[in-house]
């Protein structure tokens, strides 16, 4: 077939259109993203409130990330996994025994692909009020399961990890959540924000979660409610470590007014994680934004301090397969061998 005059020039004119559209990269056409995190106050809100922006400011003009606080930690995992949401952060033990079908009561998850990890270094706390000591003498999780005393303890929602860590702590120590109620006691599931309200106006005794330094609900109720920071015992800290976590300490004054002992206690680091059907250039920039931007990223969140982009991928960082997107970026940037 041949064309001549005006046929061959409109031939011409698309023969150039479709030659653009197909060599045209995803990243040059806007997109719309949900990045499901912890409630207001959380390390994981806060981490992703200093993402967003910057992934925002990489991606095609006219793209959107929209932030849902539908959950991060066992949640995220699941949100991304299950593809109802595209990015979330989760945590080492979580990420991996679902990706392995290992996580109790759910079945095996494997829809995610990581990004880069080992962004902060949370640690399982446990906190009585002052007021709760000196009226019980407890100054241990043992000594509430000993006695079968009716205590009253804020959580955050379920489905977080510092909730699932309440249970576990509880059980490493010989007693289950549900016996706590049993006994008369009180389990309530909250905001994260809220916590330091209940724990000051004397309508919880003790809260339990996994926070890294900075985060911002246990920073406010250090500095305003009398409290005290509890350590998990040898036993407990060998049980939970058998289930999968790090054993960790954090130094006397990491906390406001904590400056009285190490805590010792255990550990799962956060990772961000994307769904595997992501575009590997979409996945790449969300990578770059997070490796190329720690100094903004600690101004928003301090535990963020302690992430080493140079290791972001490592395996035991991210306990389940990068995304190529990442990958490519990794290699790209000689971080990767």
């Amino acid at each position: 077939m041949f064309f001549r005059g005006k046929n061959l020039l409109m031939f011409l004119v698309l023969l150039s259109c479709l030659v653009f559209f197909l060599t045209s990269s995803a990243t040059e056409q806007p997109v719309n993203l949900v990045f499901s995190t912890h409630s207001i106050g959380t390390g994981m809100y806060m981490t992703s409130a200093g993402l967003v922006p910057i992934i925002e400011s990489l991606l095609p003009p006219g793209s959107r990330v929209d932030v849902e606080t539908t959950g991060g930690g066992v949640s995220g995992p699941m949100l991304v996994g299950t593809g109802e949401v595209d990015i979330s952060l989760g945590n080492t033990i979580t990420v991996r025994q679902l990706y392995d079908g290992t996580l109790e009561g759910q079945p095996k998850i494997d829809g995610f692909r990581a990004i880069g990890g080992g962004l902060d270094a949370p640690m399982s706390t446990i906190i009585f009020t002052e007021d709760f000591i000196r009226r019980t003498g407890y100054t241990s999780i043992s000594d509430i399961i000993r006695d079968r005393y009716p205590v009253r303890i804020a959580l955050k929602p379920v489905g977080s990890l510092g909730e699932k860590l309440a249970h576990l702590t509880f059980e490493a120590y010989g007693a289950t959540l549900d016996d706590v109620k049993s006994w008369g006691g009180e389990v309530h599931h909250i905001a994260s924000v809220d916590i330091p309200h209940m724990l000051r106006d004397n309508r919880a005794d003790i809260t339990l979660d996994h926070v890294g330094p900075g985060q911002a609900a246990t920073s406010e109720l250090a500095m305003t409610t009398p409290i005290r920071f509890i350590s998990l015992s040898e036993e407990a800290q060998n049980i939970l470590v058998d289930q999968g976590f790090a054993r960790f300490t954090m130094p006397a004054g990491t906390w406001p007014k904590q400056d009285y002992e190490v805590l010792r206690g255990v550990s799962a680091a956060s990772l961000l994680l994307v769904h595997k059907d992501m575009s590997d250039d979409i996945a790449y920039i969300i990578t770059k934004a997070l490796i190329e931007n720690k100094d903004a990223l600690v101004q928003t969140y301090a535990g963020m301090e302690v992430f080493d982009p140079a290791t972001a991928w490592m395996p035991d960082k991210v306990q389940a397969p990068l995304h190529p997107g990442a990958e490519r970026y990794y290699r790209e940037a000689g971080l990767m061998p």
